[in-house]
């Protein structure tokens, strides 16, 4: 068997190579500095002082003093308090 032989050209293959030697171009005469895609945009900025704004006054709910009910656990016995001024702490030594 013999390979069919095209005489036509790959026309999708010659137009990638032209759009890429184009892009290739464009590029290294940006780099070169002949080629400004763009137009330099500067952004304006004022410089002005303000006064600090007023606070706002935000009322406050009134405070209740918390009432504490004691838990009545049956079968629990009362407990002393412990005084902590008899506890003298030793330093530990690594």
């Amino acid at each position: 068997m013999r390979a069919q032989v095209s005489e036509r050209p790959n026309w999708l293959l010659w137009g990638l190579v032209i759009i890429s030697l184009a892009v290739h171009a464009m590029i290294l005469a940006d780099m070169a500095g002949l080629f400004h895609p763009r137009k330099t945009e500067y952004i304006e900025l004022e410089m002005h002082s303000e006064q600090r704004p007023i606070g706002r006054i935000i009322p406050v709910p009134p405070r209740h003093p918390r009432q504490v009910r004691a838990l009545k656990v049956p079968g629990a016995k009362t407990v002393r308090p412990v005084s902590v001024q008899n506890v003298i702490a030793k330093p530990v030594m690594p």
